[in-house]
């Protein structure tokens, strides 16, 4: 997936009362690797799942 930002992503803290900004916590507790890399002027967000 892409990101408009240039900014690193990052987990922000679990706080189960807010209704958005849990994908990076969701995606850092299930993927076995996850990065960015630079795609042009945006981000590239990248994950990798094991069975």
């Amino acid at each position: 997936m892409t990101d408009p930002l240039a900014a690193p992503s990052r987990p922000r803290p679990h706080e189960p009362d807010h209704g958005h900004g849990h994908g990076m916590f969701i995606v850092k507790r299930l993927a076995s690797a996850w990065g960015h890399r630079p795609c042009g002027t945006d981000k590239e967000v990248w994950a990798e799942f094991t069975a």
